[in-house]
């Protein structure tokens, strides 16, 4: 493979990156969205889940 191959290669790949963030940020927005409504729907099972979470979280980071 040429350099000059390579180096256009790289130059495809850069492209890519602002069309690949727009995509993340819309993925996460949605999860947030989701996220927010589950927790109006739910706020009980939310907080549960959150303890729940944290606990797991530090029993594993114990072990870290």
């Amino acid at each position: 493979m040429s350099a000059k191959s390579s180096v256009t290669s790289i130059a495809h790949q850069i492209e890519k990156v602002p069309a690949r963030v727009e995509m993340a940020r819309k993925t996460l927005d949605t999860w947030r969205s989701r996220g927010l409504r589950m927790v109006k729907r739910y706020p009980g099972r939310s907080i549960m889940g959150a303890f729940a979470l944290a606990f797991v979280l530090g029993k594993i980071s114990r072990f870290v």
